[in-house]
């Protein structure tokens, strides 16, 4: 299982976020990050470049 988290306490705790042991972290507007990480994890591509992880 992936866990991910957004929203203010992920912008502005994204280290913190870590330490309580979600895999991804969405900054700024997650929403459209969220959609391409989707994308992206279904396709099976690459994350390293995805703005907002």
């Amino acid at each position: 299982m992936i866990k991910v988290v957004g929203g203010p306490f992920a912008t502005f705790s994204s280290q913190e976020a870590i330490k309580y042991g979600f895999d991804y972290v969405f900054l700024e507007e997650g929403e459209e990050v969220f959609e391409n990480f989707l994308e992206r994890l279904i396709r099976n591509e690459s994350l390293d470049d995805l703005k907002g992880l």
